[in-house]
């Protein structure tokens, strides 16, 4: 890749509730992610945005903090109490959006094993032409005993 350009996040608190000892912190975090890559001249970039919606409960009592939960809008989540366990977050995204993300790296994949298949197959034949010289030269120094012929002169 020729440069990443940014990555960034802004978070604000925009909600505090306070139930006897505890307090519902729920913030909102918006992300936009700018890449670009340059291969053989060809430039591509992407920009994604997203929101979040983020929040946990802590009680400054006990000084115990529940597990921060985050979902993609505000009516989706659910802040669960201090002692509540909660299940690992699963991946999300649509199937088109999956889709898409793989065509992607499966493109720059393909490309760069493309790449390193020319390179070494570049190498080999360097390598073929370098050794057939360097034996005909042998042979053609035994034949011709201290004959050795550069350009059109020989010496």
């Amino acid at each position: 890749f020729k440069s990443w350009n940014s990555f960034s996040i802004n978070g604000s608190v925009v909600y505090w509730a306070s139930t006897q000892a505890s307090v519902t912190v729920i913030s909102q975090f918006h992300t936009e992610t700018t890449s670009s890559a340059s291969i053989f001249g060809l430039e591509g970039s992407t920009v994604k945005l997203s929101e979040r919606w983020c929040g946990y409960k802590a009680n400054f009592l006990t000084n115990a903090i529940g597990e921060n939960v985050c979902e993609d809008s505000y009516e989706e989540l659910v802040v669960p109490e201090i002692d509540e366990a909660v299940p690992p977050d699963e991946m999300k995204g649509t199937k088109k959006d999956i889709e898409a993300s793989e065509f992607k790296r499966d493109l720059i994949c393909g490309l760069a094993m493309a790449v390193g298949l020319l390179i070494g197959f570049g190498c080999l034949i360097t390598a073929i032409i370098l050794i057939r010289r360097a034996v005909r030269g042998a042979q053609a120094a035994e034949a011709g005993g201290k004959a050795v012929e550069t350009d059109d002169v020989k010496v």
